[in-house]
């Protein structure tokens, strides 16, 4: 954790209200400080004085600076660690799209304020220490819950 008991500041660069505040809410419970920005052009300017562990930005919008984000930002030293996440609709067309723009990661909005929140803690913890096998499983498939029969006793034994 940084200064102050927070993990840092998120950017979340949409213009859908409700999903903003159900998404700063989730981040605020897990001790980041989300910043609202309804332009990625403020979010660029924000970025000087306020530097951000990670962006999300919505791929639904009708600006294209969003897409332009991860450039401006790779092609600076002080900015280029920082992840750019981007949250849309699922399709393969926008995720082609949003990997050749050079976004870190693409999620589906209709995940949830909660997944997309872990899956950022993730995507930060995989940075900061290494990528980890168990990221790749949802939270219910790493839970021990006591039931043997999903394990693989006899393959435990012989190991």
């Amino acid at each position: 954790m940084k200064e102050g008991g927070t993990q840092g500041k998120v950017f979340i660069v949409d213009t859908n209200l409700l999903f903003v505040k159900r998404l700063s809410e989730a981040l605020r419970e897990r001790g980041f400080e989300p910043v609202h920005c309804a332009e990625a052009s403020y979010a660029l300017t924000m970025i000087e004085w306020n530097m951000p562990v990670a962006i999300f930005c919505a791929t639904s919008s009708r600006e294209t600076t969003g897409f332009d984000i991860p450039t401006i930002l790779r092609a600076d030293a002080k900015t280029s660690h920082i992840p750019v996440i981007a949250i849309g609709d699922r399709g393969r067309q926008s995720q082609l799209e949003v990997l050749r723009a050079g976004y870190a990661d693409f999620l589906d909005r209709r995940l949830g304020a909660e997944e997309i929140t872990a899956h950022l803690i993730s995507h930060l913890s995989s940075d900061r220490d290494g990528f980890q096998p168990t990221q790749m499983l949802n939270r219910s498939e790493t839970a021990l819950d006591g039931r043997l029969s999903l394990v693989d006793l006899p393959g435990v034994i012989q190991v």
